[in-house]
């Protein structure tokens, strides 16, 4: 990865984490040398909601300044019911 280009990574909407690295829901990750270091933890809200987006967004403005910026939704999707990026946990 270039060296002026930033990776922050909030994980949410799991029930089970799968890898080391993600603690919790609503941990925030920079990605460091190939590494995910934990920057945070986010209030808990649902990973569907505009308001947990902004949360982030605005976290990484504040945080993390840039010229341009991109963000990727990032999940297997939940087929046609429940559309991509469903959170697990705001139902249960």
């Amino acid at each position: 990865m270039p060296g002026n280009v930033t990776v922050i990574i909030q994980a949410g909407g799991a029930g089970k984490w799968k890898n080391g690295d993600v603690e919790q829901d609503g941990q925030r990750l920079l990605v460091v040398s190939g590494r995910l270091c934990s920057v945070g933890i986010a209030d808990k809200g649902s990973m569907g909601e505009a308001a947990v987006l902004a949360d982030f967004l605005g976290f990484c403005q504040d945080e993390y300044p840039a010229e341009h910026t991109a963000v990727i939704f990032w999940d297997h999707g939940g087929g046609p019911l429940r559309g991509v990026c469903f959170d697990e946990t705001a139902f249960v």
